[in-house]
Formats: C-alpha cells, sequence, structure tokens
C-alpha cells in the first residue's frame, strides 16, 4: 500500500509570523541597518555607495575599499609627542563633493550586468 501525503502547508499563524519577519527585515534594509548585504547594495547603490567612504567596513564588504580608502603613513604620538617613528593608517580618499558623487556613479555604472554575459551577474 503506498503512502499518500498531502503537501505541507503552513498553518495561518505561520504564514503571518514569516511575513511578519520578511516586512521587518525589508524595513530595516530600508533604513540602512544592513549595508552591508549585497542585496542593499543592489537595490540602493547611491546611499550604500556614499557609506563606504565614511565606513571602510562596508566598503571591504562590497569590494569598493580600494576606490574609496587609502593606506597613509602617519607619525607615531605617545603622551602627545611624535616618537619620530610613523605608521600606516587607513583613511577615507579626500575627493570633493562633485568628484565622490562621480566616482559613485561610475561604481554603480559598472555594477550594472552588461550584454556580453546575457545580463546575468556573474
Amino acid at each position: 500500500m503506498a503512502c499518500h501525503r498531502k503537501p505541507w502547508k503552513p498553518a495561518v499563524k505561520m504564514k503571518s509570523e514569516y511575513g511578519l519577519r520578511v516586512l521587518w527585515f525589508r524595513e530595516k534594509l530600508e533604513q540602512g541597518d544592513y549595508d552591508w548585504a549585497h542585496l542593499a547594495c543592489s537595490i540602493w547603490q547611491e546611499r550604500v555607495l556614499g557609506k563606504c567612504h565614511e565606513d571602510r567596513s562596508l566598503a571591504i564588504a562590497h569590494d569598493v575599499e580600494a576606490d574609496f580608502w587609502e593606506e597613509i603613513e602617519v607619525p607615531v604620538i605617545r603622551r602627545g609627542k611624535d616618537t619620530g617613528k610613523t605608521k600606516m593608517e587607513w583613511h577615507p580618499r579626500q575627493f570633493t563633493q562633485a568628484q565622490l558623487h562621480e566616482l559613485i556613479q561610475q561604481k554603480i555604472k559598472d555594477m550594472k550586468p552588461s550584454h556580453r554575459d546575457g545580463g546575468n551577474l556573474i
């Protein structure tokens, strides 16, 4: 005798809980709480890339660190005095607002799928 299973259907309560979680996640995404996520960058490119210039961890997450950040040599200061030594620190690249806007627009253009790959993201 064959066992006939009915397809699984979530209870109404489960559907509503799932829907609430999706809505909560979407709200957090829209508010910018998850700008590290690739999904956020694919939807709100300008906002996320703008934040990459302020937050190096976001730039790393979206693989644009070299575009927005640079490592520079700075003096080592201890107790308010220059030690004569130097160290390397990460700092945001210096851009005018117009230059930053142009860079962000160029990065957005580079993100769009090309016709060569059939429009698919690689």
